[in-house]
This record gives C-alpha cells, sequence and structure tokens, in this order.
C-alpha cells in the first residue's frame, strides 16, 4: 500500500483501526483491518523581501569613544614627533 500525499502536504500518521503506528509497517492481525492516512499541510515558508530596520546593524560591538581616543591620542604623538624633528632641524643649522 502506498499513501502519497498531495502537493503542499506531508504524512502526518498512519492509523490501523484509528490507532496511530511508529514508523511505517505493522504486523498484519488475524482479523479485518482498517488503514488510515493522515496528511498536515506543509507551513508555507514567506518569499521575498527580508524585514530589516532602517539603519542595518552590523554586529559591530567596538567602543566608538575608545577608537576616537586612539585616533586623538596618535595624532598628537605624530604631531609631537613632527615638532621635535622640525626643532632638532633648526637646531642643527
Amino acid at each position: 500500500m502506498v499513501a502519497s500525499p498531495g502537493k503542499g502536504y506531508k504524512l502526518k500518521d498512519i492509523l490501523v483501526n484509528g490507532k496511530a503506528i511508529s514508523g511505517n509497517t505493522f504486523t498484519m492481525p488475524d482479523d479485518n483491518v482498517t488503514v488510515t492516512a493522515e496528511f498536515e499541510a506543509i507551513p508555507a515558508v514567506e518569499t521575498g523581501k527580508t524585514k530589516t530596520s532602517e539603519n542595518a546593524k552590523t554586529e559591530d560591538s567596538s567602543n566608538l569613544p575608545l577608537w576616537i581616543s586612539v585616533l586623538l591620542i596618535s595624532g598628537a604623538g605624530i604631531a609631537v614627533l613632527a615638532g621635535y624633528k622640525r626643532k632638532k632641524k633648526i637646531c642643527s643649522k
């Protein structure tokens, strides 16, 4: 016996005399049996645009104030070195 679901459905249970069986086989008793297949709808999958917020999140959890501080300190260090080099160049003349 073959139980084939229609489009958009899947097999839910196979019932023998009204009781669900596990798996897809059973031992045939000496008496008459009624075998029923129950199907259920396959949930629809949403397609199309993905819902996103207006401001897409990049999952970048870096600390912005820390990076600004590093930038400022680096800039100050470069300025000090440039000033030192210029002063040394002027003093050597």
